[in-house]
């Protein structure tokens, strides 16, 4: 049996190449790429695998395109994590992200991919007919030898593929994910769809016979100073950033931002009356280059009080369209000239979110660690690991009885657990900012019930396993390390 490239070294390889292959797609993103790594290097960035985009994201058409995109991506150990209900936000889709799930495999190839796919039944009511026809017409989004590929490794013991069955596996996912120009709808339908509330969205989802890689992420360590250089190498920057406020000593969650999306050309096959006259062109603008930078893990409390402080924000308008910019709004406001008058009133805004969210969530590492609101991840010191060598036959009076004592004796140290998932509002912030529609989704139910039924659909695809919570990830990871800490001290309360 010839060796076999194992599901890391596949995840590793397969987002290599999508960076290779949106490069070339979208000329633009290298230019994005070559600007963060300027912005990394200037603030001494110690981040692993700079070249390696963190994530990237795809829109699909069905369930069927999920449950099948969820098979593929399980080869290269990328499960489904979280589940992001973007109705709340206006949008027809629902989504989870596809990750690996332990610190390892996450350091080892820091790859995710946040999928998406279309909830027609939230779509205008006139609107659903022509949406059920092309989803009707839909055919399989992955190659037949990709599939068998695929079934490969499942059958597998272990997973893993040889370096040729590698070889075909990754280009058969490119391939799926790559840019087509030619649209399978014809004119009157891309006019009704161009039309439709949301409608921008709706044509990438449903005009193509594939769904394509909508974007990709690099990360930075210095968000801010990304966003101020977009506009000196010649990228349309939206208009802020999405995620927690700036400045902060104890970053958390996930801050994102990027630069517009652009236009492409589209041909048709032919004219919608069927007059033959040969192919017609037209353009399409949904794909963009996005940029993240990742804080700490917040707790169940600690995202309560970020929910909580994102909905008292938005209340008293320091999240509004006055000063974030609003969806779909950058295109027409970008280059418009401020005042004096209106930065500081946008300054002010920004200072009272600030104040209001260091009051939630203290901007002081140990306090959000003793309250409870960030997950945390202990280890051995130096002395530590002199001191278990000998903690069978340390003195009571010396061996820590819990974790704080073994802290505060400098035996033992912490670090919060970095965030490796995603944050729903700035996701649809995102997808908002790329759009040139906005408008509400009709409310055709009430939020619970949008949020169960979304995710029962979802889990008869992604299976038992789909959609696993984040906050046991963290959990799991946090009491693990604990566990051995407190076993190599001798500590016997965990």
């Amino acid at each position: 049996m010839p060796s076999l490239v194992s599901p890391t070294q596949l995840r590793l390889r397969f987002a290599q190449a999508l960076t290779r292959m949106y490069r070339q797609e979208v000329p633009q993103y290298a230019v994005l790429e070559k600007l963060v790594d300027q912005v990394n290097a200037q603030h001494k960035s110690t981040l692993s695998l700079p070249e390696i985009p963190r994530h990237g994201a795809v829109r699909l058409a069905s369930l069927e395109e999920m449950r099948i995109m969820s098979r593929f991506l399980g080869v290269m150990d990328m499960k489904s994590v979280g589940h992001y209900n973007l109705a709340a936000a206006s949008l027809p889709v629902h989504a989870t992200a596809f990750r690996p799930t332990t610190t390892q495999d996450m350091a080892a190839a820091p790859f995710r991919l946040f999928t998406s796919v279309l909830r027609p039944e939230l779509l205008e009511r006139d609107l659903q007919p022509l949406a059920q026809s092309l989803l009707a017409q839909r055919t399989p989004i992955f190659s037949a030898r990709t599939l068998e590929l695929v079934r490969v490794a499942e059958q597998r013991a272990g997973g893993g593929l040889t370096a040729a069955e590698a070889d075909e596996f990754v280009q058969g996912g490119c391939e799926t994910l790559a840019w087509r120009h030619q649209v399978s709808i014809t004119r009157a339908q891309y006019g009704q769809l161009k039309a439709a509330r949301n409608g921008d969205l709706l044509l990438d989802i449903l005009a193509f016979r594939n769904p394509h890689l909508n974007h990709l992420t690099p990360a930075t360590v210095a968000i801010e100073a990304v966003q101020r250089g977009m506009h000196g190498v010649g990228l349309r920057a939206k208009a802020s950033i999405e995620g927690p406020p700036a400045q902060r000593a104890c970053p958390v969650l996930l801050r994102q931002t990027s630069f517009l999306a652009v236009d492409e050309g589209i041909v048709f096959e032919e004219d919608a009356d069927g007059s033959g006259h040969g192919p017609k062109g037209g353009s399409h603008c949904a794909r963009f280059g996005e940029i993240e930078q990742r804080g700490a893990a917040l707790t169940a409390l600690g995202r309560q009080r970020y929910d909580e402080v994102v909905a008292r924000g938005t209340q008293l308008g320091l999240l509004s369209a006055a000063w974030s910019g609003g969806p779909g709004k950058e295109h027409e406001h970008e280059h418009e000239k401020v005042t004096t008058t209106a930065a500081a009133a946008v300054a002010q805004r920004q200072e009272d979110y600030r104040r209001l969210f260091d009051e939630a969530l203290p901007d002081d590492w140990e306090t959000l660690r003793k309250e409870g609101l960030v997950w945390a991840a202990y280890r051995l010191t130096d002395k530590g690991e002199a001191f278990a060598k000998t903690a069978c036959t340390a003195t009571t009076t010396t061996r820590p009885s819990t974790m704080q004592q073994a802290l505060d004796a400098g035996l033992a140290a912490w670090q919060p657990m970095l965030y490796e998932d995603f944050l729903p509002l700035s996701a649809a912030g995102i997808f908002q900012s790329n759009l040139h529609q906005d408008g509400d989704v009709p409310a055709v139910q009430s939020v619970h019930d949008t949020i169960a039924d979304s995710r029962r659909q979802l889990q008869e695809v992604l299976g038992p396993d789909g959609m696993v919570d984040e906050m046991e990830l963290y959990r799991a990871q946090q009491d693990q390390s604990r566990r051995e800490v407190c076993a190599a001290l001798g500590i016997t309360h965990v």
